[in-house]
């Protein structure tokens, strides 16, 4: 070995050791971190659609990504957390909210997706405290009253009254100009010939459930759908479902489809549509 090799191993040996040391401190952080995070869902600054994000410090997305619905895109339930020196890990699931009428009241009930999410958030400075964790996150991400949040955005104008079985087919009360209730200042349009439906563009598939399957459960699930301008679906109203999670499994499915926009004078526009599920067992 050369004198110059070995004054540059002499070098580098100390920020090595340095480095580890700096990594092993980090455990008793991390589990704290664990325990606080597990479990929680966060609220996303910008919904985007991807699965694995990468942020810089300033809370900026690396890369791109289509930027969807904060119900439907936007919060994401955390199931580990991992740090680095100067990044935190998040995995977790997508959650997506839903409203539901049971019993002749309106509700909202949080489903969990299947497919997993990985955010790499990257921190200002070197993380040396439980608090360097959480500046990180919130750069990105943050705790949101959702039941609040969705009372403040969806302003409903009809009361559903009733659904055939067999066709979805509604009767419903109240509503005015066609007009099925209101996203912030938005109008949600029902179709009608003034009115040109969504067209689907994609669908995922969904499938059974174990307890659906032993017990051969058959039939359809119902739900209004709020597509918006930009063929995303906003938010899911279920109306009818047949139990067993099968509500779980066609709401999840129906929050990938997309969708090209209504439009109303040759402009899009955010339209409410009934969307159905049959399942038929195989077994």
């Amino acid at each position: 070995m050369s004198a110059y090799s070995r004054l540059l191993l002499a070098l580098l040996i100390p920020f090595v050791a340095v480095a580890h040391v700096f990594a092993s401190d980090l455990k008793p952080i991390e589990n704290k971190a664990k325990v606080e995070f597990y479990g929680k869902t966060l609220l996303m600054n910008h919904y985007y659609v991807n699965n694995k994000l990468h942020f810089n410090s300033a809370g900026t997305l690396v890369g791109e990504s289509e930027e969807g619905t904060w119900p439907t895109n936007g919060l994401i339930h955390v199931d580990d957390i991992e740090l680095k020196p100067n990044l935190v890990r998040l995995r977790g699931t997508r959650e997506v909210l839903t409203l539901r009428t049971q019993d002749g009241k309106l509700g909202l009930q949080p489903i969990l997706l299947t497919k997993h999410m990985e955010l790499e958030l990257e921190a200002a400075n070197p993380i040396a405290t439980l608090d360097d964790v959480h500046q990180t996150v919130a750069r990105v991400l943050h705790e949101e009253n959702y039941g609040r949040k969705m009372n403040e955005y969806w302003h409903g104008l009809t009361k559903i009254t009733g659904v055939d079985p067999k066709t979805g087919r509604l009767t419903i009360e109240g509503g005015s100009d066609g007009i099925y209730g209101y996203l912030d200042e938005r109008p949600v349009y029902f179709p009608s010939r003034i009115v040109q439906p969504p067209k689907t563009t994609h669908k995922e598939e969904t499938d059974y459930t174990k307890a659906a399957a032993v017990k051969r459960t058959q039939g359809r699930t119902f739900m209004l759908v709020v597509i918006n301008e930009k063929g995303y679906p906003e938010f899911l109203h279920l109306i009818k479902d047949l139990g067993d999670d099968l509500d779980v499994q066609s709401m999840a499915g129906t929050s990938q489809w997309r969708f090209r926009p209504a439009t109303k004078d040759g402009k899009p526009v955010a339209c409410v549509i009934t969307i159905g599920w049959e399942f038929t067992s195989l077994y």
